[in-house]
């Protein structure tokens, strides 16, 4: 008797053990990625993930309001470097509170990265602790929180507001997206092949070497999947002989509205979001201080000098002559008289852009035979 008693209760047991599983196995299934820290445990995102599996109960929903006071879902979209404005997001309580009854409720906020974006106002002013009352009392009834994001990227991210009312302690996550000041730059290299420096020729000594330079670097599989996909690319070289003289086809700081580096703008290169520069009120870098670290190996076609400017075309932009006895950048076929300045990767100083012979006042650009093959710096728009 005592033996059927003890299989029993081994039954009753493993029963229960399995049961636990199950609801465990589901708890696990069921909780939503939030992507906040990757540092946290295991253990710890998933509570992260879905706090009410520990804490139980459902938060005091807030709806996020739209710029009319209507209600939206679409998350909001922070720009850099932004103060007053555009920079913010609006709340009121799904469930209004009773003022009659004295009903009151607390929020704290938080974002998931206070270094990149912190929070900067609560409705207007600088918040003591990041929180915020519901008083339908004192007319306090809708909250707006304003951000100052300054990451230092090039990369447009979302960030995450976290709201916790101070009854159920359950947070909430709203998205934020962002728009950055910075642009990206990558080296585009044609497949690690590079292009020849006639790379603009097609047989008609056509006058589209920014078009061609510039759809190599749009076109491009080095553009790391991380920078914005909305970014258009230009390259940085100098077009300034094209056929006809036609001005939408020229590139350089001579040429007005063509040169493809923003003034007074920070680049970020490469999947690693290195520094690059930051240019001045020309749209150019005086490579003072140097960079701190190199773009990597291989070199560049430019056709600029140390001062970012043109030189001869038949010297600097691989150019030949068509019919009428005008030059076209780009487009040589002629022979090894003409050549084209180019750039070293692996430079920190003003050789990135133009390799010098020599050091000091005496030193000038390197040329470089068309035939060889080389690469393109582009840069975001």
């Amino acid at each position: 008797m005592r033996e059927e008693n003890m299989v029993f209760y081994r039954s009753q047991l493993t029963f229960c053990l399995f049961l636990l599983y199950a609801v465990f196995l589901s708890a696990c299934n069921s909780a939503k990625s939030v992507d906040l820290d990757g540092s946290k445990s295991p253990i710890s995102a998933l509570v992260m993930q879905d706090p009410s599996i520990v804490l139980g109960g459902s938060p005091i929903a807030l709806q996020q309001m739209d710029a009319n006071g209507g209600l939206t879902t679409t998350p909001p979209t922070i720009p850099e470097g932004v103060r007053v404005g555009t920079n913010t997001i609006t709340f009121e309580l799904v469930n209004a509170l009773d003022a009659q009854k004295g009903e009151t409720v607390t929020f704290n906020f938080a974002t998931n990265n206070t270094n990149s974006i912190p929070i900067l106002y609560i409705n207007g002013a600088p918040p003591t602790n990041n929180s915020f009352t519901f008083d339908p009392a004192k007319q306090a009834n809708v909250v707006t929180i304003s951000f100052y994001l300054i990451d230092a990227d090039c990369i447009e991210q979302d960030y995450v507001l976290i709201a916790t009312d101070t009854t159920t302690n359950v947070p909430q996550y709203f998205t934020l997206k962002t728009t950055d000041t910075e642009k990206c730059a990558f080296v585009a290299t044609n497949g690690g092949k590079g292009w020849p420096g006639n790379f603009a020729f097609d047989g008609k000594l056509s006058d589209a070497a920014i078009d061609i330079a510039d759809a190599a670097c749009n076109n491009s599989s080095d553009k790391p999947g991380t920078f914005p996909s909305s970014a258009t690319y230009k390259a940085v070289i100098s077009v300034s002989a094209a056929a006809n003289r036609s001005a939408s086809k020229l590139r350089g700081l001579q040429f007005s509205g063509t040169w493809p580096l923003a003034a007074s703008t920070t680049y970020y290169f490469g999947k690693n979001n290195v520094k690059l520069f930051t240019t001045d009120s020309s749209g150019i870098y005086g490579f003072n201080p140097t960079l701190t670290q190199a773009l990597g190996s291989g070199t560049l076609w430019t056709g600029l000098n140390s001062s970012w400017g043109s030189g001869t075309v038949t010297v600097s932009e691989c150019a030949a002559l068509n019919g009428q006895s005008s030059a076209a950048s780009w487009s040589d076929t002629a022979g090894i008289s003409i050549t084209g300045y180019y750039g070293d990767l692996s430079a920190l100083d003003v050789n990135l852009i133009s390799k010098q012979l020599g050091i000091g006042p005496a030193a000038g650009p390197s040329v470089s035979l068309c035939s060889l093959k080389r690469n393109f710096l582009c840069v975001a728009q």
